[in-house]
């Protein structure tokens, strides 16, 4: 074309383009009819305009003609060819329609043709965030970020993708990011409450929601999640209000009848919780949310009797937890490995040829161990109503420090047998400073770390703290395992062996056999406590614990349950019984499960017999 046509054609066009600037004002303002004529008539003058044929996509895009969309913006690329936006928005359209392997493909053609756009970027992480690749859409959103860093929606996002990757402080920083840019954001303000009530900083998340609800009072989100919060911290009546404030608004809100439904169970109306849970079950929601009300369920008709019921919901929770694990990049077998590493690796020759451990210089911590669901929170809220004990819940300190032994020369734990003193206060002193993020210790007072799962760790426990004193939480096997199965964790590499009670057992035998290696190896200082003597005898069973550990009797640790519900938000899936009385309905309740349970009785009978369930 030669200049001459092109200022022609630029005069033909010109009438036109007048036309589609003043459309796409009314579009911004919402006014779909105005712009509607107004594109109408630039497309009677030049029918093949990309950017009339564009806009008329967005148009039928906004008014949910998803499918006319599609191909009146297809129509306009293939006039225009390389124009990032117009891709960018057909990949939204062909997202609506379910296509979404033609979608991602245009979100790349996008990217290619501006690897700047911001929105583009955003928008392809939102994608992938459906896909179940959480990971990916971290990755998207934070070119995003990069691309723009004032996109309020795209730190938002990524807080979002944050969180359910179980990565909730990173989370709260993003939103916190979103908020800076755009102080007024209710997702934003909503989405850090949710991160904050995760992390256990729930006045603050409290906060949080109350602020999304005075800017807009009808956010069911906020709603929601400050009904949940109510509930979490064990206040009923706040929760079961917010939660019908909800239900007002939106009566098939999913989470908020989840919170109403635990409400109910909680204050003795179970056949209610089940009405209203099973009449929203085949609703559209989440799988992560779908899992919870299957899990909430389980609770239900357990404790109404109904043991079939029950198990069906368990393994229908169960394989939407196993999808989201795999979703998610939890791995059982990892866990699985570790354990066995450490089998391996703790021999009494390998023990013997360590380098001499000087004790450390301030008193060892307590060490609460078991396996899930053995009572451990129970033990735990006990033992904090002491005046001279401070539990702390499940703070990952150990981890911690295995991430830094595994970068040393050997590896974890191979690197244990040739630590200097000088490497072990240091390890001694970061293990303290992490702990006392979580422990207001008064002095004089004994730390008791409380996390099960760490009976795995006791080699690196002995290694650090020689001659520490080590309770054992123990429970028979069979309700144990069937108890995990039936629990809705939170999903890492460990919890994704409950996923079915044949995993469960395993995993078991696995871990409590290193316990029984541990204490033949090690010179352990423990004192084994069963829950269901513990439950049967909480003065007697106490008293042992307390003379272990060197502490006069105290009538405080009566009142725990009172304590339990002054402590706040509890970490655990136990944070409503501990706040209850002693009750026994969970005692050797495997008993009515027996038939389910049967795959795995040949797994659990050396533990049954070696922990003296046998005659019971």
């Amino acid at each position: 074309m030669n200049r001459k046509q092109r200022r022609r054609n630029k005069r033909r066009l010109a009438p036109a383009e007048s036309a589609l600037v003043k459309a796409m004002g009314h579009l911004k303002a919402g006014r779909l009819a105005s712009a509607l004529k107004l594109v109408r008539q630039a497309l009677g003058k030049a029918p093949d305009h990309p950017d009339g044929l564009h806009m008329l996509g967005l148009i039928a895009y906004r008014r949910g003609d998803f499918e006319d969309a599609a191909g009146h913006i297809a129509r306009a690329i293939a006039e225009s060819g390389g124009i990032s936006a117009h891709h960018a928005n057909l990949g939204l359209a062909l997202r609506a329609l379910g296509r979404n392997d033609e979608a991602l493909d245009s979100y790349d053609k996008a990217i290619e043709l501006d690897p700047g756009n911001a929105s583009a970027l955003n928008d392809l992480g939102n994608l992938l965030a459906d896909l179940g690749r959480p990971g990916d859409a971290v990755h998207s959103y934070k070119r995003a970020i990069e691309a723009d860093p004032t996109s309020a929606l795209a730190h938002h996002n990524l807080g979002v993708a944050l969180k359910g990757l179980g990565r909730p402080r990173e989370a709260a920083e993003s939103h916190r990011k979103a908020l800076d840019i755009q102080p007024r954001y209710a997702d934003a303000l909503n989405g850090l409450g949710a991160a904050l009530s995760e992390l256990g900083h729930m006045a603050d998340a409290r906060d949080a929601f109350n602020g999304v609800l005075e800017a807009e009072p009808e956010h069911t989100g906020a709603m929601a999640n400050l009904a949940s919060l109510f509930e979490e911290t064990n206040r009923l009546a706040e929760a079961a209000a917010t939660a019908e404030k909800c239900l007002a608004i939106d009566a098939d809100h999913p989470f908020a009848n989840l919170v109403a439904a635990k409400c109910e169970r909680r204050q003795g109306r179970k056949r209610d919780a089940m009405d209203r849970l099973e009449r929203i079950m085949g609703s559209d929601m989440p799988e992560d949310l779908e899992r919870d009300i299957c899990f909430e369920l389980v609770r239900l008709h357990d404790q109404e009797g109904g043991s079939d019921p029950a198990f069906a919901y368990c393994e229908r929770g169960n394989r939407l937890a196993r999808a989201i694990s795999l979703r998610d990049g939890a791995a059982g077998d990892r866990f699985v490995d570790l354990v066995e590493k450490m089998a391996a690796a703790f021999t009494k020759p390998w023990v013997d040829s360590w380098t001499e451990t000087p004790p450390p210089e301030e008193p060892a911590p307590v060490f609460l161990i078991g396996f899930p669901r053995s009572g451990t929170t129970l033990l735990d809220q006990i033992l904090d109503s002491h005046p001279g004990l401070v539990t702390v819940e499940e703070r990952p300190a150990l981890d911690s420090l295995i991430e830094g032994l595994e970068a040393r020369p050997g590896g974890f734990p191979e690197t244990l047998a040739s630590l200097n003193p000088e490497d072990l206060d240091g390890l001694r002193r970061a293990y303290f400073d992490d702990m006392d993020k979580a422990a207001d210790r008064r002095p004089g007072q004994l730390l008791v770390d409380k996390f099960p799962l760490h009976t795995v760790h006791l080699g690196l426990i002995e290694r650090l703290f020689p001659g520490a004193k080590i309770i054992l939480a123990l429970r028979h096997p069979c309700d144990v395992c069937l108890s995990c199965f039936m629990q809705n964790f939170e999903i890492n590499d460990a919890m994704a062996n409950f996923h079915s009670i044949e995993s469960a057992a395993a995993l078991y035998a696995k871990v409590m056999g290193l316990w029984r290696q541990y204490a033949e190896v090690l010179e352990l200082d423990f004192h084994a406590i069963r829950y269901e003597d513990l439950i049967g005898d909480i003065e007697g069973q106490i008293r042992g614990v307390l003379g272990f550990l060197g502490l006069a009797w105290d009538d405080s640790v009566l009142g725990y349950a009172e304590h339990a519900r002054n402590r706040g938000h509890i970490n655990t899936p136990s944070y409503a019984q501990v706040t209850q009385p002693i009750y026994d309905r969970a005692r050797f309740r495997w008993l009515r499960y027996a038939a389910h349970l049967a795959p795995v009785m040949d797994t659990l009978a050396p533990f049954i017999e070696h922990f003296g369930y046998g005659q019971e």
